[in-house]
C-alpha cells in the first residue's frame, strides 16, 4: 500500500496504479477490513488517490476543451 501511495504522490503512472490497486483490493480486501492496524495507511492512500484522481480529471477536461477549440477553428 505504501508503494502505491508513493507512486500516486509522484504523479506518474496513474493508470498502472489504478490497475494494481484494483487487483490488490480484490485479493486482500478481507484482510484489510479485518486489520485495524492498516486503517491509517488505507485512509492515507484514499486521500492521495482522491487528490490525484481529481488532478487527472482536470487535465482531461482541459485537454477536451483545447481539442474542441482546435476542432472548431479548423
Amino acid at each position: 500500500m505504501h508503494a502505491l501511495t508513493q507512486r500516486l504522490r509522484s504523479r506518474r503512472d496513474f493508470e498502472a496504479v489504478e490497475a494494481f490497486l484494483t487487483a490488490f483490493l480484490q485479493m486482500h480486501s478481507e484482510v484489510l477490513i479485518a486489520n485495524e492496524e492498516l486503517r491509517e495507511a488505507m485512509e492515507e492512500m484514499e486521500g492521495v488517490h482522491r487528490k490525484e484522481s481529481q488532478r487527472v480529471l482536470e487535465l482531461i477536461t482541459s485537454s477536451l476543451g483545447t481539442l474542441g477549440f482546435v476542432r472548431d477553428t479548423l
